[in-house]
């Protein structure tokens, strides 16, 4: 994503704990360098959710994108992430534990059944905890609204970007929106994606934002 005259915004989603991709995607596109240093001068980079579960390496992700936003912000550059759906669901194994849910499982199970790992929930920091509960659930770059998800349930918390993302600092992660977001991600379909956006383009100052999904990399 490139506009004349100004630094390339890359977009990344779903890490999912595939730490060696990532930095394959990174060093590909010269954004570190061989130490994985950051070598983006003013480039900004927007991972859009999900850095755990499903791979052996979510820790290793958040501590090199961790890294990565401060060396960043020394060099003119910019580094941000959005929170996917796998980062309350850690969060919530962490501090709920074995206290059930709605569902008749407990918040544990849920994050175990959904991929988590048990050693990496022991390699979770305070903080990591603290960067990632601190973590926007939406964004805008330019004229694109970033969301990790097709999902109605951002609207559900706000009617502004930041009335929804003061929303989750202010109750995360709390059971109500670790459950909403779990059954909106299950059981809505990508329709759910232009209803989403019909109620977020009164929150955009100027034209309909253009979607920009995740699991990509835009130069």
């Amino acid at each position: 994503m490139t506009t004349r005259n100004a630094p390339p915004v890359y977009i990344v989603g779903d890490i999912h704990g595939q730490y060696e991709q990532l930095v394959g995607l990174l060093r590909g596109v010269g954004l570190v360098d061989e130490r994985l240093d950051w070598a983006g001068g003013a480039a900004l980079v927007w991972f859009i959710g999900d850095f755990f579960d499903r791979g052996p390496c979510g820790v290793e992700s958040v501590d090199l994108v961790m890294r990565l936003q401060i060396q960043a912000e020394q060099v003119g550059g910019c580094v941000r992430a959005l929170l996917g759906n796998h980062e309350p669901l850690i969060l919530s194994a962490r501090r709920f534990g074995e206290q059930r849910t709605a569902w008749g499982g407990t918040f544990l199970w849920d994050w175990r059944r959904n991929g988590g790992s048990d050693e990496e929930l022991e390699r979770l920091t305070p903080a990591h905890v603290a960067w990632l509960s601190d973590l926007p659930a939406m964004a805008r770059v330019g004229d694109h609204l970033l969301v990790h998800a097709d999902s109605t349930i951002y609207s559900s918390y706000g009617a502004t970007i930041a009335e929804v993302n003061q929303a989750f600092t202010n109750n995360f992660p709390c059971p109500t929106i670790v459950m909403s977001l779990e059954v909106s991600y299950v059981l809505e379909n990508h329709v759910a994606w232009f209803v989403l956006l019909k109620n977020l383009y009164d929150l955009m100052e100027q034209s309909p934002p253009r979607p920009v999904p995740a699991a990509i990399l835009v130069t």
